[in-house]
C-alpha cells in the first residue's frame, strides 16, 4: 500500500514538472542566446530544471504555482551566471564600452532620444575599430548583461533611481524600443515572444533592447 503511495506521489511530481518544463525553456531561451557561444547552456538548462524540480517538490499545484516556478527558475539562473565572476565582468566591460561609444556616438552626432531610428552599426563599429560581426555579438551580451540584472539595464548599480526618474527616462525613448522594455521588463515576456508581438526577428529584439538599455543609462545618469 505504501509502495503505491509513494508511486503515485512520485508520478504526480513527473506531471507536474513536465506540465511546467516550457517554464524552464522560456527562461533559457530568454538569456541563452545573447550569452557569449562558449557558455555551456546545458549547464545553464540543468540549474533551471533543478529549480522547477524543487519547486515541484515544495508548493503544491494550484494558482500560485507557475508564479512561484518562474520566479525560482530565474533566481537559479541569474545565481548560475553570478557564480561565473568572469562571465559577469566580461559582459558588465562590454555595456561599460558600449555606453561609452554610445554616448560619444550620439553626442558627435547630437542624436536624438526621441529619434524612432536605431543605432548605425556600421558607424558605430567604425569608431570602435571593430568589425560589424563584433559588435553585434556585443550588443547581445549587453542584452544578457541588461535582462539578467534589471538594475544595471536602469544604470542602477551606482545611483538609486526613484520610480518618477525612470518612468521619465522610458517615456523618452523611441516607441519601439519603449515597447520593448515595457514588454520584457512589465509584462516579463521573453525576446521570442516580444520578437512576435512586433513580427520582428529576435536578432533585432537583442539590438533594440540593449540599446534601449544604453539610452536609459544616458537618460538616467542626466537627471544627476
Amino acid at each position: 500500500m505504501e509502495a503505491r503511495l509513494r508511486s503515485s506521489t512520485r508520478t504526480q511530481y513527473q506531471d507536474l514538472i513536465e506540465e511546467n518544463i516550457h517554464l524552464v525553456k522560456a527562461a533559457v531561451n530568454r538569456v541563452a542566446p545573447c550569452l557569449p557561444p562558449e557558455i555551456d547552456r546545458g549547464a545553464l538548462m540543468g540549474n533551471a530544471i533543478m529549480a522547477l524540480i524543487e519547486t515541484a517538490y515544495s508548493t503544491p499545484p494550484g494558482q500560485l504555482f507557475e508564479q512561484q516556478a518562474r520566479s525560482n527558475i530565474w533566481q537559479s539562473i541569474v545565481k548560475w551566471l553570478g557564480e561565473q565572476p568572469w562571465l559577469l565582468q566580461r559582459l558588465k566591460e562590454a555595456a561599460d564600452l558600449l555606453d561609452e561609444a554610445y554616448l560619444s556616438f550620439c553626442s558627435n552626432l547630437q542624436y536624438s532620444t526621441g529619434s524612432d531610428s536605431s543605432l548605425d552599426v556600421a558607424q558605430l563599429a567604425s569608431q570602435l575599430r571593430v568589425t560589424d560581426d563584433q559588435l553585434e555579438q556585443w550588443l547581445r551580451e549587453v542584452t544578457a548583461y541588461f535582462t539578467t540584472w534589471p538594475r544595471s539595464f536602469l544604470g542602477a548599480d551606482e545611483h538609486d533611481y526613484n520610480a518618477q526618474e525612470i518612468a521619465q527616462a522610458i517615456s523618452q525613448l523611441p516607441p519601439a524600443s519603449r515597447l520593448v522594455v515595457t514588454l520584457s521588463h512589465y509584462e516579463e515576456l521573453g525576446h521570442d515572444e516580444i520578437a512576435e508581438v512586433l513580427d520582428v526577428s529576435g536578432e533585432q529584439v537583442s539590438r533594440l533592447y540593449a540599446e534601449a538599455g544604453l539610452r536609459l543609462r544616458a537618460l538616467l545618469a542626466a537627471t544627476r
